[in-house]
């Protein structure tokens, strides 16, 4: 478990991992929670070396959600693998111990579908703010229902995340009035918006990271004259660098 998870990460990601692991099969537990816990539930050698196995085994599938690049995803697609990107790109640290469970769980074409949906649930999350605490325990709950049984599939999982997920017309309010502090995100909903209307497959996925490539402009000015007109996100607020610098 160690190697595994440190082969990605630092030593400090391995208290993490335990905890996102318990989450995943017991519902949410803060760090303070977690030893007591742990020694409540496991009192003997066998039930030891039973949870060590589990979080041996499930090290790897940890391991990959902290690098998207990493071998695990080689089976489930470049589109799977780029959706994860953009939960590592978003900091979508609270639903690890749910995508524990549906990695864990559901057959492959089930778990890229979810994966999908996620990355839609994560940008109406941060654009409309919901608060952090009440997704983390949200998911943390579905992971348990997952692990016991009771939500099989996608369509089931969305369905119990389904009253947290801000409609149509609140999500688009927020975003009316969203300002976005991290350039990488920023250029990111930028990007997504153009490949939409461009109507291609998948606006979602990032297309080209490379900031010396695809990078935000100031397309309007920062303090516009009186009667200038309201701001508004256009088809070219991205400026692509081709050779001839254009």
């Amino acid at each position: 478990m160690h190697s595994t998870i440190e082969s990605v990460a630092s030593e400090e990601t391995v208290v993490d991992y335990i905890r996102h692991h318990w989450s995943s099969r017991n519902g949410l537990t803060r760090e303070r929670e977690l030893f007591g816990l742990l020694k409540q539930d496991i009192t003997n050698a066998n039930g030891a070396l039973s949870y060590a196995t589990q979080l041996s085994e499930d090290s790897k599938i940890y391991a990959a959600l902290l690098n998207p690049s990493h071998e695990f995803w080689n089976v489930y697609g470049a589109s799977t693998r780029q959706h994860m990107e953009v939960i590592e790109l978003l900091g979508m640290e609270r639903v690890r111990p749910l995508l524990l469970s549906v990695l864990r769980k559901f057959p492959i074409k089930e778990a890229r579908k979810v994966v999908k949906v996620l990355v839609s649930c994560g940008v109406r999350f941060l654009i409309s703010g919901s608060s952090a605490g009440t997704l983390e325990r949200a998911y943390s709950e579905r992971a348990k229902d997952i692990t016991k049984g009771i939500i099989t599939t996608g369509k089931g999982l969305i369905a119990e995340l389904r009253p947290l997920i801000p409609t149509d017309a609140d999500f688009e309010a927020a975003f009316a009035t969203a300002r976005v502090t991290k350039s990488d995100i920023a250029r990111y909903y930028l990007r997504a918006i153009e490949r939409q209307m461009a109507g291609e497959n998948e606006p979602e996925l990032v297309p080209n990271d490379n900031a010396e490539q695809v990078n935000l402009e100031h397309v309007l000015p920062r303090n516009p004259a009186t009667g200038t007109g309201r701001p508004f996100l256009s088809k070219n607020c991205l400026t692509r660098r081709t050779k001839s610098g254009t």
